[in-house]
């Protein structure tokens, strides 16, 4: 009997290898102290047992065993039907195979794994010794699977080669006009992720006028989006390991910019600041009236803001009784904004912030 210990893994292809190896059902007395993984020193009820394990968990994996009473102990035992454990012979027609290659050629559905694109590549070579005709003899035109639109019309016409840009790992130029730009000025992107926020197109590549990773809204780019390399051209970088588009959305105004954040204090009605907790993109923290103190009147709310003067706005939305405590250049931005208001408006908009 061994003495060595096998794995499950192991002791399972033994048993599947014997059964399929043996013209005559097998009784579990020729498995007992015959099959490796059944012939240790373990006493016989209890490789039994192991069996009757095994047995089950082969069938929940699809593997008929199946016993057979040959009518005396000697003809009876278990088999594995061999037209029921290997897979049927495949018939290819031409439309299959036509299929298949054009399967082959949709880069999008296995470019984004390697481990995908290897298996699927090897499951079409093994399928094609069984097609009608060589896939030689079929066109090479590559399968458009994924389509993405906008909106926007002027989106609409650039997201085509952006995704393209993004897949093939091209680098592009276009014309921008940011927030803040009074004109639009070149650039050009390694395009590294595509995603939505609030309805809108957002591109994240590396910048290399600012040499970092920026995030560029669609809807600013001004004329056509080019290809800045040769025309066979492909994978002219590659994207940082960990790269997330998700890292690079679903962010506030205040949270874009350039430079270490800023601490901005803010105090509001505890009505308002309890609100905060139902906001998913922002990180804050209360320093006093959040949930717990029932008998707040108001709440002090930290937050930190790369650009803290665009917060003026949204301060300003959240109406009266707001007050900010710091930095001093947001209190006063906040105060020149309701000024000008009132210029326009007259003294009923003399609400302080």
């Amino acid at each position: 009997m061994s003495q060595t210990k096998v794995s499950k893994t192991e002791r399972l292809l033994n048993l599947i290898s014997f059964m399929l190896k043996s013209r005559r059902p097998v009784p579990f007395s020729k498995i007992a102290g015959h099959v490796v993984g059944y012939d240790d020193d373990a006493r016989l009820d209890s490789i039994e047992k192991r069996f009757d394990r095994d047995k089950a968990e082969l069938r929940n994996m699809g593997i008929p065993v199946e016993y057979v009473d040959g009518g005396s102990p000697e003809a009876s035992g278990y088999v594995i039907p061999r037209d029921r454990f290997f897979l049927r012979e495949i018939e290819l027609d031409k439309l299959d195979t036509l299929i298949l290659s054009l399967a082959g050629r949709s880069g999008p559905v296995t470019q984004g794994s390697p481990l995908i694109k290897e298996a699927f590549s090897s499951a079409l070579r093994k399928l094609s010794v069984d097609a009608p005709f060589p896939e030689t003899d079929i066109p090479a035109e590559r399968a458009s699977l994924l389509q993405v639109s906008s909106g926007h019309e002027k989106v609409t016409e650039i997201l085509q080669i952006v995704c393209s840009a993004v897949y093939a790992r091209r680098t592009i130029a276009f014309e921008y006009a940011g927030r803040q730009d009074r004109r639009a000025t070149k650039r050009r992107v390694d395009p590294y992720g595509l995603g939505m926020d609030r309805g809108e197109w957002y591109l994240a590549g590396r910048c290399h006028d600012r040499d970092d990773i920026r995030l560029f809204r669609l809807s600013r780019v001004r004329g056509a989006v080019t290809l800045t390399g040769a025309s066979d051209a492909a994978n002219e970088f590659e994207i940082p390991a960990g790269f997330r588009i998700e890292d690079h959305l679903f962010r506030e105004d205040w949270d874009y910019g350039t430079g270490a954040p800023t601490r901005v204090v803010v105090e509001v009605p505890r009505d308002v600041g309890l609100q905060f907790r139902f906001h998913s993109r922002m990180n804050f923290r209360y320093l006093s009236g959040g949930p717990e103190e029932e008998d707040a009147q108001t709440s002090v709310i930290a937050l930190d803001a790369v650009s803290p003067g665009r917060m003026a706005d949204w301060l300003l939305s959240l109406g009266p009784g707001v007050r900010v405590v710091e930095p001093a250049s947001l209190a006063e931005d906040c105060l020149a904004r309701l000024d000008a208001h009132a210029a326009i408006y007259g003294d009923g908009a003399e609400e302080r912030a």
